[in-house]
C-alpha cells in the first residue's frame, strides 16, 4: 500500500541510524569487541544499500519529471536508452508540474486527495502501530509469539478476504463513500506493527535507560 512504503523507507533509516550510533557510542566505552565492530558496520552499509535501491525508482521519477520533450525523447525513446541513460537534463523545466498542477484540475483534485489520505493515514497508522509494537518488544507478554503469528497470518490473507469486513463495518458506521472511510481501512496494518516491531528490537536498552 501507498503508506507502507512511505513508512518502510523512513524505519529503514532511522533503524540503520541508531544501530549505528548504538555501536559508536558503546565503542567510544570500550564495551565493543572489534568483530561486533565490523558485524555492525557491515549491517550498517547493506541496509544503507537496500535503503537505496528502494529510493531509486522515486530519485528516477522525481528526475525524469525535469527533463524537457526534446531530452526525453532523444535520451529514452530513440536509440538504447540504457546506454543514454541520465538523470540530469540538458534544459531543466517545470512546465509538466505547471500544466498538471494549474491547468488540469482532474489531476489536481486527485493529487491533492491522493497527499491528504496518505498523509492522514501515515500519521494515524504510526499512532496506532508504535503503543503495540513497543508493547510486544518491551513488556513482558505471556502471549507475545501468538501475537506475532497471528500478524503473521493476517499478512497472509489476500486483501480481498477483508473487504467484505470492511465493508460491512462501514456500513454500520455510517461512513460508506466518505474519506473516513478510506484512511480508517488502511490505518490498522499487521505489517506496520511487524516492521516497528523489528525497528524495536533493534533498540538497545541501555539507550532507553
Amino acid at each position: 500500500t501507498i503508506q507502507d512504503f512511505a513508512v518502510f523507507p523512513c524505519c529503514c533509516c532511522v533503524s540503520v541510524s541508531v544501530r549505528q550510533s548504538s555501536a559508536v557510542f558503546c565503542i567510544a566505552r570500550g564495551n565493543v569487541p572489534m568483530k561486533h565492530n565490523v558485524s555492525s558496520a557491515v549491517t550498517g552499509t547493506v541496509g544503507f544499500l537496500i535503503l537505496l535501491v528502494l529510493l531509486f525508482p522515486l530519485i528516477c521519477t522525481a528526475a525524469l519529471s525535469v527533463f524537457s520533450p526534446v531530452d526525453l525523447g532523444f535520451y529514452y525513446f530513440h536509440g538504447n536508452a540504457i546506454d543514454s541513460f541520465k538523470l540530469v537534463p540538458d534544459h531543466f523545466t517545470l512546465a509538466q508540474y505547471a500544466q498538471a498542477l494549474l491547468y488540469n484540475t482532474d489531476y489536481t483534485r486527485a493529487f491533492t486527495n491522493s497527499v491528504l489520505y496518505t498523509t492522514l493515514t501515515v500519521l494515524l497508522a504510526a499512532i496506532t502501530a508504535l503503543p503495540a509494537a513497543y508493547a510486544l518488544v518491551f513488556c513482558r507478554l505471556r502471549s507475545r509469539k501468538i501475537i506475532l503469528v497471528l500478524l503473521f497470518a493476517i499478512m497472509v490473507l489476500p486483501i480481498q478476504a477483508v473487504e467484505i469486513p470492511q465493508w460491512l463495518m462501514m456500513r454500520k458506521w455510517g461512513l460508506l463513500g466518505s474519506d473516513a472511510s478510506i484512511i480508517l481501512t488502511g490505518v490498522i496494518e499487521p505489517f506496520d506493527v511487524l516492521l516497528l516491531t523489528i525497528f524495536f528490537s533493534a533498540v538497545p536498552r541501555e539507550t532507553l535507560e
